[in-house]
Formats: structure tokens, sequence, C-alpha cells
């Protein structure tokens, strides 16, 4: 009889810890959640070869999002194909009340000739922050076909050769034919002549009204009276035409004009008023004195003109400015 109870006694106690036992591996194994996965897709597997086409490659894992650590991603080997760009995503969402991470690689793949091109398997190698456990994951190859480019429109490094050799020439012409107009009406516009100084043109009237190898002497004294007068009055304003020499000079000191200029205007008409009222006709040194006399006028102010062009020629636009 006790043999009976002890044996169901143990048989109790085996069952017991059984169940207890089989309860642990169901908490153990909802405790750590599955293992991460990995997935590769393209959006087109047939790509012209003036375009590109986009490597997704998707790692995804339930739990935490620190719980893998990606030691090694390898870029994925091509064949018939070049990376362009790169981009990388991460992304964390709840579905049904459990946490899930989701890390996104994209790559961008140029075709490099016709023909069939591949992406090989991409490596990654991770490690199990929980568990320490490191392993390595390696995608599916891909096949891939490159058919012929699309035309381009609208773009000009696509033109055919011989569009744009006709655009140049055109171009070119129109450039020729703007320099040719150009010239042309440089050359219809008539250059104008800077306006001598007076002074030139006195000078010149005044060689041509005294002929000293047969000089009218009364008519010469008069000549030179009046071309003073005339120069006088075109040059300073003077009323030296129809004032009497007095007002004349009293008209010049009294604009406090060169002091020198008054005293060989006095000298000439002085000399001329007294020939032309005394009825007499001087003398050839007096008509050569006063002619020496206005040709120095002329030559003085002639020189300072002169003087002043060159200094005008020299000053900048941008000095004139300052």
């Amino acid at each position: 009889m006790n043999r009976k109870i002890l044996f169901h006694f143990i048989l109790f106690l085996s069952i017991s810890g059984l169940a207890v036992a089989q309860d642990s591996v169901k908490v153990a194994k909802q405790a750590l959640p599955e293992e991460i996965k990995v997935s590769t897709r393209v959006d087109r597997t047939s790509v012209p070869l003036n375009r590109t086409l986009t490597l997704h490659v998707s790692l995804t894992w339930q739990g935490d999002p620190d719980r893998y650590e990606i030691s090694d991603f390898e870029n994925p080997a091509l064949t018939n194909f070049q990376i362009t760009g790169t981009a990388t995503s991460n992304k964390t969402e709840i579905v049904h009340g459990k946490v899930y991470t989701r890390r996104d690689y994209e790559f961008t793949l140029k075709p490099r000739e016709l023909g069939m091109g591949y992406v090989e398997g991409v490596i990654i190698k991770y490690k199990d922050r929980t568990t320490g456990k490191e392993n390595t994951l390696v995608t599916q190859r891909i096949g891939l076909k490159v058919i012929d480019p699309i035309r381009e429109s609208h773009s000009a490094s696509h033109w055919p050769v011989e569009v744009l050799y006709v655009a140049f020439l055109i171009i070119l012409a129109g450039i020729l034919w703007f320099f040719l107009i150009y010239r042309k009406s440089k050359k219809s516009i008539p250059e104008i002549e800077e306006t001598p100084p007076i002074e030139e043109t006195y000078s010149k009237k005044l060689k041509k009204i005294i002929d000293f190898d047969n000089p009218d002497l009364k008519g010469g004294f008069s000549e030179l009276s009046k071309l003073l007068r005339n120069y006088l009055s075109e040059k300073f304003n003077l009323p030296a035409k129809q004032a009497t020499t007095q007002e004349l000079l009293k008209e010049m000191t009294a604009r406090e004009l060169d002091e020198k200029l008054i005293s060989q205007t006095r000298e000439v008409l002085g000399v001329a008023d007294e020939i032309k009222f005394s009825g007499g006709s001087g003398s050839r040194e007096e008509l050569e004195k006063i002619y020496g006399s206005v040709e120095s006028v002329f030559e003085r102010y002639l020189a300072e003109v002169k003087i002043n062009q060159e200094e005008d020629k020299t000053v900048s636009p941008k000095d004139t400015e300052n």
C-alpha cells in the first residue's frame, strides 16, 4: 500500500516538473523574437541603356531597433551595371502591438551596354546584441536585361549631329551679319570734326592782310585794328566793334582782363586811331611793331587753349567723377 502511494506521488511530481519545463520553454521562445530577415527587389527587370533602375535591399526584424548591429554591408557585385547613387533609411512601426524595425538600402544602377546584366548576392554580416551571436545573410542573384535606349525629347545632348551643325552655322552667320552691319553703319556716320581754336583762324587772316613786300601802310593799320577788334568781340564777348578805343579799354579793365592784353590793345588801337584821324600813313617800322603785337595776342591765347585741351585729354572720366 505504501509503495503504491509512493509510486503515485513520484509520478505526480514527474508530470508536474515536465509541465513546468514545457511552460519555461514557451516563455523563452516568446521572449526571443524571430531572426532578422532580408529581401531584395528592383523597380524594373528591363531597363533602356540610357535609363537607370533602383535596387532595394531591406532588413526587417521584430523587437528593439538596436537589437542588431550591422557589422558589414558590402555593395552588390554587378555585371554590366555600375552604381551611380546610394541612399539609406530607417523606419520603426508597431503592428498588432509588436514593434518592427525596417532598414532600407537603395542603389541606383546604370547599364553599361546592351544585353543581360546581373545583381549578384549581397553579403550582409550582423551581430545579435541580445545573444552575442554573429551571422551572415546572402541575397539571391537577380537577372536584368538592358534594352535599346529611348529617344530623348527636348534634350540638346541627344540631337542629331547634323542639327547641331546647322544651328552652329546659323549662329555664325548671324554674328558675321551683325559685324558687317555694325561696320557699315559706323562708316556711314560722319566723323565730327573738332572746331579749331579761333586763334588759329585769326592767325591765318593776319598773315593774309599784310604784304610786307609791298605794304599798304595806311590800309594795313586799319586792317590790323579791325582784326583785333573782331577777335576781342568773339573771344571775350566785348563791344569791341562799335565802342571807341577808350570805351573798350575801360570795359576790359572793368572785367579784369589780362593786363598785357589791355596794354597791347591800347598800343595797336592807339596807333591805328592816330594815323586814321591825323590823315598820315605811318611808317613800316610802326606797322611791323603793331603787327607783332597782334600776332603775340593770338599766339599767347592759342598756347593757353592747347594746354587746356591736353589737360582735358589726360583727365579720365573716373577722375572727373571723383
